[in-house]
């Protein structure tokens, strides 16, 4: 089957601080997604689980993070028929979801659709269209079987989402985290430093020091960088850092 992997970048996009994708940009309409362009955001970790340190007194870890430049897709969803019942090919091109899964439907019994999801993001591809593909996902809204269909009604229609493209930046940024009994507390520092001198100003508040570096789609590699492990994680050391 085709793969429609067209990317599209603008080229003067805002540099934006590392982060982790929030999953659930759905139709990408009305999207509280962070990193949506023109959206400023910080450094931030996202983790599943947060282990608080068994110690009573408040342990404090200093994160340096990679900085990243984003750059928005033109369209969020690619898509092809072929259908069989005619030699015709056909693409198209959306913003949003339900637009791309309308015009899917249309035209084929089999719909499938490759969607990021989770956090980090990993692709699922999801069986969407009145004939089931049993080696793919059930989509969680059936199609309509009444639905208007265009003429060669037929074969298959394929939609794969377009992630934003990331760049890594040569600069980090600063977050404070400090866990105790009570939860973990995060405060953003500085921005937008070399990673020499925003690990000397981790190392100058604290023992515990992780850099995370960028790995795309959207996630980190973490290494430790301080005279202390981290408590509950275990990372190994940077290989480049003294």
């Amino acid at each position: 089957m085709r793969q429609f992997s067209r990317r599209h970048s603008e080229p003067n996009a805002e540099p934006r601080a590392a982060g982790a994708y929030e999953p659930g940009r759905g139709d990408g309409a009305g999207s509280s997604d962070p990193f949506e362009a023109g959206a400023p955001t910080a450094p931030r970790v996202e983790r599943a689980t947060r282990a608080l340190a068994s110690d009573p007194v408040a342990r404090r870890i200093e994160w340096v993070l990679q900085d990243f430049s984003l750059h928005a897709a033109q369209f969020r969803y690619l898509g092809g028929w072929f259908a069989t019942a005619a030699d015709l090919e056909e693409e198209g091109e959306w913003h949003t979801l339900s637009d791309a899964l309308t015009w899917g439907r249309a035209r084929a019994p089999v719909v499938v659709m490759s969607l990021w999801v989770g956090s980090p993001r990993r692709r699922v591809t999801y069986s969407a269209g009145i004939s089931s593909c049993q080696r793919f996902l059930e989509w969680h809204e059936p199609a309509d079987p009444n639905v208007a269909r265009v003429e060669h009604f037929s074969g298959t229609v394929q939609i794969t989402e377009e992630p934003d493209e990331r760049v890594p930046r040569e600069t980090f940024s600063l977050m404070t985290e400090t866990r105790s009994g009570e939860g973990v507390d995060t405060v953003e520092g500085k921005a937008g430093l070399p990673l020499l001198d925003a690990l000397d100003l981790a190392r100058s508040s604290s023992d515990v020091v992780i850099v995370g570096t960028v790995r795309l789609p959207d996630t980190y590699d973490y290494f430790n960088a301080g005279s202390e492990l981290a408590p509950a994680e275990v990372y190994p050391p940077h290989p480049l850092l003294p």
